[in-house]
């Protein structure tokens, strides 16, 4: 349910921010909101820690870049807190991977190299050891890969996300990434 209600609301936002940003981010912390009353009931409930740090994640794209720093920031202690209850739940590991290295980008952009970077990688690394079908895990990996210049090894978890994403959910990103990174390879006939 609470994955449920992210979505419709994360949907809401990105209709809703064509025409009000600020309302996007209102249905956003309004969503955020209910998801703190669920823990409240069920304070170590994974799911619901790892749905408030998503959520973090989808606000931190409507914000300037310091708000956006500090959102990200409490959304990687959410998934943190997360695998402190479940330390193989892959999706944690994943939106704490995505988190971290969309950070990361903040920070390399002000100050140069950061550990993010490593975190990211750590925390993808083994979400797809623990779930090698999760294609949002791959996808992760190889914008990692790409960014750190890793073009062969992006283009390798580039093929994996198209291959796992079954339902066509994000087969046209994972198409253009797979591309992408065949072109950074100089391998265009892949």
């Amino acid at each position: 349910a609470a994955v449920r209600m992210r979505e419709d609301v994360e949907s809401v936002a990105r209709v809703t921010l064509q025409n009000d940003r600020a309302a996007a981010i209102q249905a956003l912390r309004g969503a955020d909101s209910l998801l703190a009353r669920g823990l409240q009931q069920e304070p170590h409930w994974p799911a619901l820690l790892v749905e408030r740090a998503r959520l973090r994640l989808s606000m931190s794209r409507l914000l300037d870049d310091q708000l956006a720093m500090t959102v990200m920031d409490s959304g990687v202690a959410f998934a943190s807190e997360a695998l402190k209850h479940a330390a193989d739940d892959p999706s944690a590991l994943i939106v704490r991977g995505q988190l971290l290295l969309t950070t990361a980008y903040h920070e390399a952009a002000a100050a140069g190299d950061t550990a993010r970077y490593r975190r990211a990688a750590e925390d993808l690394r083994r979400a797809t050891v623990l779930a090698p079908y999760r294609a949002d895990a791959w996808m992760t990996m190889h914008q990692l890969q790409t960014h750190l210049g890793q073009f062969e090894m992006a283009r390798a978890s580039a093929r994996r996300a198209f291959e796992n994403d079954a339902f066509m959910y994000d087969s046209e990103r994972a198409y253009f990434a797979l591309f992408a990174a065949a072109v950074g390879t100089k391998d265009i006939d892949d």
